[in-house]
C-alpha cells in the first residue's frame, strides 16, 4: 500500500524500476515467478483501492529472462546464472519526498477542513509538561541556536524518534521496558558498470539470509543490505568494515570475474543508517 500513496500523490518523485532475480535453474525461476506474480496481484488491487488520480497502473507484470537475456543486461555476469526473473518496482527521491511532506503540512485547507502545521528545525525535545493529574500537556523545546527554551501546549504528543523512541518513553515513565532494537542498512556506491541502467538486481540468498540488492543510482551502482542488529542508538553510526567485505564477498558470487579485492578498490564511497 505504501507504493500506491507514493505513486499517486507524488507521482513526480518516482518511477518504475525494473528489479531482476537472478536463478541458476528453471525451478528457482519458477518459484520467484510465481511468488512475484502474487506480489503483482495485490500491488493491482490496492492500487485500484487506494489510488486517487486517474493514473493508470504503472508497472508492468513480472516475467521469466532466459540467458541471453541476462548476459545481454549484466556484463561481468556469472556463468552459473541461465535464468531471471523481472519485476517492477517503485523507486523515488527520499529526500525531497521528506521535505515535500513537511511544506505540505503547512497548508491550510490542503485538505479539506486541515488547519495547517506549524514546523520547527534546529529545535531538540527536553521534556514533557503534565497537569495535576500526571496527564501530559505539552512540551518544553529548546532552540539549538540560541539554547533558549520555550514550552507548547498540546492535547497529543506523537513520538516519532525512530530508534530514539524509548528514550522519549522513559522521560515520561522512567521504568518503561525498552521496546526498539536499532538495525543496520549498509550501503555502498560502485561505478555503474555493475548494474545496468535500466535494471537492478536482487540477491535473495546470501551466506546470512540477508538480501542484497544492486541498484542503478545516478549512473552509478547502490549496493546494500539491511537488517543487522547495531549496538547502539546513535545518530552518526559508523560502517563495520567487516559489512563492506560481506558485500563484496556475496557480489563477488555474482560477478566472479572480479575479485572481492578488486570490488572493494572500486568503492567510492560508503555509510550506514538505523532504523527499528
Amino acid at each position: 500500500m505504501e507504493r500506491n500513496f507514493v505513486i499517486s500523490n507524488a507521482d513526480y518523485l518516482t518511477r518504475p524500476t525494473c528489479i531482476i532475480l537472478p536463478c541458476t535453474n528453471i525451478f528457482w525461476a519458477m518459484f520467484y515467478y510465481a511468488g512475484l506474480m502474487i506480489y503483482h496481484g495485490i500491488f493491482k488491487y490496492g492500487w485500484h483501492r487506494t489510488c486517487t488520480n486517474d493514473y493508470q497502473f504503472p508497472f508492468r507484470r513480472p516475467k521469466i529472462l532466459n540467458k541471453k537475456a541476462m548476459n545481454k543486461k549484466f556484463k561481468f555476469l556469472n556463468p552459473d546464472i541461465n535464468y531471471g526473473v523481472s519485476y517492477q518496482d517503485g523507486q523515488f527521491d527520499d529526500v525531497r519526498l521528506c521535505l515535500d511532506n513537511i511544506l505540505t503540512a503547512t497548508l491550510d485547507e490542503y485538505i479539506p477542513g486541515m488547519k495547517g502545521a506549524n514546523i520547527l528545525n534546529y529545535t531538540a525535545f527536553k521534556n514533557f509538561t503534565k497537569n495535576g493529574l500526571g496527564k501530559i500537556n505539552g512540551v518544553i523545546l529548546q532552540d539549538q541556536i540560541t539554547k533558549k527554551e520555550f514550552t507548547v501546549k498540546t492535547r497529543c504528543v506523537v513520538n516519532c524518534t525512530g530508534i530514539h523512541s524509548d528514550q522519549i518513553r522513559k522521560i515520561d515513565d522512567p521504568s518503561v521496558e525498552p521496546r526498539m532494537i536499532a538495525s543496520e542498512g549498509t550501503h555502498v556506491i560502485l561505478p555503474g558498470e555493475y548494474v545496468n541502467k535500466n535494471h537492478g538486481l536482487i540477491l535473495p540468498a546470501t551466506e546470512d539470509g540477508r538480501v542484497i540488492f544492486v541498484l542503478p543510482y545516478q549512473d552509478k551502482a547502490l549496493v546494500g543490505t539491511t537488517d543487522n542488529i547495531y549496538p547502539e542508538k546513535t545518530n552518526n553510526p559508523k560502517t563495520d568494515p567487516n559489512a563492506l567485505v560481506f558485500l563484496c564477498r556475496e557480489l563477488q558470487k555474482i560477478y566472479p570475474l572480479r575479485t572481492e579485492d578488486e570490488l572493494r578498490s572500486k568503492i567510492i564511497s560508503y555509510w550506514t543508517g538505523l532504523f527499528f
